[in-house]
Formats: structure tokens, sequence, C-alpha cells
């Protein structure tokens, strides 16, 4: 290319070089096979644009550029999208990541196509649904050959049926139907971008979609909590603690059972054979003050024996027959004075009087 240089008046003669990269194009001899774009010359890094960046005649060759990761590619077709398998590179929400998506077709003649007898068979788009940062990213032309429309997420049911659509990148094919996987059985996120998630133990969605957990409480059991066991309560001072076990903390915070006292199902506990009266462990079975429970007085005299009132070695005035036993009325709780007069709570039965 010649132009006038105003200086010296005269023609001068230089490289046409359309795009000021440094190198002129093909068809002057140079070696830039794009003039109008900087950013292709011999000398530019390929890019994931299916273009030839670099000039040496390939398209996307060597790498599948993803973020900041990269991929070989894994067999014809440029960009990673090869006839074997299809690399898909996507943003959801926020992370960064590739999946491989099997095709099992063959490179014939510079195209994908399915040896004979391959069973079913999808030419399709496929489609995966990234973050509204990165839209949607879609591979075209793809050919899938021995199609499970079973189990393919990406073609499940049908060849237009693609479940990461549906249900985000961890949706799943089951009996040729869409859904999340087991263990994040609940759909959450938004139409543009769909999540799985397990509403039991994501901080994020702990009970139910966007119910978000506060800043260092974990998920537990679908409810934020500031314990990660389930079963267990934040106390002050003694932090996480198992209300249903803790002696110092039964039931609820700061309930504390007395000494020699289980916490047992969130109740306080005696051993086997006591009863807890008035904070305090009693055995029932001889107790004449808590005969067989709690406030059973026996009367005046009267011993305890098997949780049952005894009557006294001797007895004023005798004993006598009532409903089959033999008992003293002179000093009987149940049988006060005469049989059938059982005294009152809190009373007991001196000399045949409840008192």
């Amino acid at each position: 290319m010649e132009r006038c240089d105003a200086a010296s008046r005269t023609c001068r003669s230089e490289p046409l070089d359309g795009d000021m990269d440094g190198y002129p194009p093909l068809v002057c001899g140079g070696s830039d096979c794009d003039d109008a774009d900087p950013l292709v010359h011999p000398a530019a890094s390929e890019r994931c644009n299916v273009r030839d960046d670099n000039c040496d005649g390939r398209v996307d060759d060597g790498v599948q550029t993803c973020g900041s990761s990269c991929l070989p590619e894994t067999g014809n077709g440029g960009c990673g999208l090869g006839c074997d398998r299809a690399v898909l590179c996507y943003d959801f929400l926020g992370y960064r990541s590739s999946i491989n998506v099997p095709n099992g077709a063959d490179c014939v003649a510079g195209a994908c196509r399915c040896a004979a007898g391959s069973g079913a068979r999808c030419d399709t788009t496929i489609e995966y649904l990234g973050s509204s940062q990165s839209g949607d990213l879609r591979i075209t032309g793809v050919t899938a050959c021995n199609v499970d429309f079973m189990t393919n997420p990406f073609f499940c049911g049908n060849c237009t049926t693609n479940c990461t659509r549906m249900f985000g990148r961890d949706g799943v094919c089951e009996a040729g139907m869409c859904r999340c996987p087991a263990d994040r059985p609940t759909l959450c996120g938004t139409a543009m971008s769909p999540i799985c998630v397990n509403t039991q133990n994501d901080t994020r969605n702990c009970g139910r979609c966007g119910n978000a957990c506060g800043a260092g409480q974990h998920c537990v059991a679908g409810m934020c909590s500031d314990c990660m066991t389930a079963g267990e309560i934040y106390c002050p001072g003694p932090g996480c603690v198992n209300p249903q076990t803790n002696p110092f903390n039964c039931g609820r915070c700061g309930a504390v059972c007395p000494s020699g006292v289980s916490c047992v199902s969130g109740r306080c506990a005696c051993p086997a054979g006591t009863e807890l009266c008035g904070g305090t462990c009693i055995s029932v079975s001889d107790d004449p003050m808590n005969c067989g429970g709690c406030g059973r007085r026996c009367g005046c005299g009267e011993g305890c024996a098997a949780g049952a009132c005894t009557p006294s070695p001797s007895c004023s005035g005798g004993t006598t027959i009532c409903g089959g036993a033999t008992v003293c009325p002179f000093n009987s709780n149940q049988h006060c004075g005469r049989c059938g007069n059982a005294c009152g709570v809190g009373q007991s039965c001196c000399r045949g009087t409840c008192v």
C-alpha cells in the first residue's frame, strides 16, 4: 500500500495492515487470516469461539475454555465438541464448571454419524441452563447415538426433553421422567436458575425453598440451628446440649435435675425402684411417708412394705377385715375408724379419725 509522506512530498510503500495488529493479510503475502480483527493473527492464543484465532488452519484446536480452566479437546468438531462427547461450559449460581455429555457417535468424513444398528439417535441442540450472568449455553449439531430415553438426562423420554433445563445441573432421568436426585429431592431456585436441594440440611433453603439460615447457623433436620447435631439446642453458657439427656438442661435450658437424678427423655428421673419426691429420690416401696407413691402417708404407727401401708404390731381396739384384708381401723388411712373411710390428701388416721 502506498501513501503520501507530506513532510518529504514523496510516495512511500508500506505493507497493508487493516486491523493494525502488525501482521499483513494473506492476500498481500502476509500471514493474517483476518485483517479486520486485531485479535486474529499467527501469534494469537486460540479461544473457544469456533474460529481460527492463530491462523494455523484449525478451529479451536487444543483447548476448550471454561472460566479459568482448560479442558483438552475430546474429538473432531472443535471447541471440545467431539463426536464421542460434548464438553459443556456453564456458570451456575456463580460456580464455573464443565460437564461431559457422552454421545456415542463416530466421526465419518468430517461429520458425526451413528454406526449402523446403533439404536435410538438424536440430532439436536444441547442446552444447559446457566446463570443470568452467563445466559443459556448452547452447543448445536450434537448427534447422540444409542440414546437410552429411560436414563439419559439430556434426552429423557425423547430427543427434546432436557432434564438440566428443568431441574438444573443435577437433574436426573429415571424411567423416562425428569426429577431431582434422591439426595436433593426438592426443586428450588427460579425458572431461569433451577436447583435441586435437600431442605433438611441446605442452609440457603432450610425447611423450605428460600429460607436462608443466619450467619454461622446450620440447617439440621429442616430447621436453622446454632448446633450441628440433630436434637441439640443452644443454651447460654454450656452451648449445644441435648435436652433429652442433659441433667443441667433437662427438657429446656436451665432445668437442673437434683443431685443423683438423671435426665431421661427430657424429664428428671430417679433410679429404678425410686421416685422423685420433693426433689429427692425416695424408695416408695418402704417409706411410710411416701408409701407406693409420693405423698402417700401411712397412718399413725403403720409401716410400709412393698409399697403398701402395714398395720402396727399392736392395734388398739383390735383389727378388722375390710375387703378381705386385715386392717387396723385405729390408724388405717384407707379404713379410718371403719371400712372404706379413706382419709383425704395430706391427712392421716390417728385413733380412728382423719386428721
